[in-house]
C-alpha cells in the first residue's frame, strides 16, 4: 500500500472521528459549525483522493454520504422552533 494510500486512511479515520463526534455532541454544536467543518474535511481529503487515484475515494465517499444521511435522520430541530399543536 502507498504511503498516500496510508495517508488517506488516516484522514478517513478523522473524518470518522470527527462526524462521530458532531453526530453524538449536543445539540448546541449539532447546528453550528462542527457539522459543515466535518462535511469539508470529508470533501478535501476526497478531492486529495480522486487527484491521485486512489481507491480510499470510495471509503470517504461513503463516509461523506453516510454522514449526511445521519444528518439528515437526526430529525432535530434547530433553535427557537418549537412544534405546535
Amino acid at each position: 500500500m502507498p504511503i498516500v494510500e496510508l495517508r488517506l486512511l488516516g484522514l478517513l479515520t478523522v473524518g470518522l472521528g470527527l462526524a462521530a463526534f458532531s453526530l453524538v455532541r449536543g445539540r448546541s454544536w449539532r447546528r453550528g459549525i462542527l457539522p459543515v467543518t466535518t462535511l469539508v474535511f470529508l470533501s478535501t481529503s476526497a478531492l486529495i483522493a480522486a487527484a491521485h487515484r486512489a481507491e480510499t475515494l470510495i471509503y470517504l465517499g461513503l463516509a461523506a454520504g453516510g454522514f449526511v444521511a445521519a444528518l439528515s435522520w437526526d430529525g432535530s430541530r434547530p433553535w427557537g422552533v418549537t412544534e405546535r399543536r
